[in-house]
């Protein structure tokens, strides 16, 4: 007699939120991986990872992901890890661990399980009807995964100068202005840049007489309403340590500046 899936174990052990409205992409990564994002169904979500399901989308427990996920002409890139994969009569359930989130995508994250209708953490996630010989695996941490989310804050006296990543040619940058750094990544508007998800960008980072040299990756995207082009989220892709020590030093200043004028 086929056994009833477990369904206790599908449940993560946050507070999780159905997510109709995300649009979700999702493809291995991997140098041998197919670049092609295939869609899939998004089912729920929570900080901590969230499940898809696909009918063309073929993964193992443990291979590392790549999420583009689109809300409201906001497009986020996520990475993740399969925590673990259940048949369905129309294609594969994959539970995702979140390795890698945007600033951006954390921001949304938050409205959405604050605003969307959370889903009490003692219920029990619906799991497949399907009267398989199986059953739904625990969703374990993969060795080495661990969720990140770097913060960013406005920090003044900061000028920012972006380009696409060039290697064999010198790269035009362009002006651009600053929204949000933290030591993980950074936030402006440009007009003139058009990079999108995934593309290699070079930064100039400005202070007083000083330039920082930064290399990143456009992690988020949204455009601007004229489509004239938008606002960025780059994740760092190298982090020099004068960077760390200038924006402790930065933010050290600056809340002290807020201290005095309350």
């Amino acid at each position: 007699m086929p056994r009833k899936p477990d369904q206790s174990a599908n449940r993560r052990h946050e507070a999780r939120a159905a997510a109709p409205l995300l649009n979700t992409w999702a493809r291995k990564q991997g140098l041998l991986a197919r670049r092609r994002f295939v869609p899939c169904r998004t089912i729920d979500i929570d900080r901590g990872g969230m499940a898809i399901a696909a009918a063309t989308l073929q993964l193992a427990t443990g291979d590392k992901v790549v999420l583009r996920i689109d809300h409201e002409d906001r497009q986020h890139l996520v990475e993740g890890v399969v925590g673990y994969r259940h048949p369905l009569d129309s294609g594969i359930q994959y539970g995702i661990i979140f390795i890698r989130v945007p600033y951006e995508f954390d921001t949304l994250l938050e409205r959405l399980l604050k605003d969307g209708g959370t889903v009490d953490r003692e219920v029990p996630a619906p799991a497949p009807a399907v009267g398989r010989k199986t059953h739904v695996p625990h969703l374990r941490l993969v060795k080495g995964t661990q969720r990140r989310a770097e913060k960013r804050a406005y920090l003044p006296g900061l000028s920012l100068r972006a380009a696409r990543k060039q290697h064999f040619k010198h790269a035009l940058f362009m002006k651009c202005e600053l929204v949000d750094i933290g030591c993980g990544g950074i936030g402006f508007r440009s007009h003139a840049l058009q990079q999108p998800l995934l593309s290699r960008v070079e930064l100039e980072l400005y202070y007083k007489d000083r330039c920082l040299r930064i290399d990143g990756m456009v992690s988020f995207f949204h455009p601007d309403a004229q489509g004239s082009g938008g606002r960025y989220g780059v994740e760092f892709l190298s982090v020099p340590p004068e960077l760390t020590r200038l924006l402790d030093r930065l933010a050290e200043e600056y809340q002290g500046d807020q201290d005095k004028s309350r």
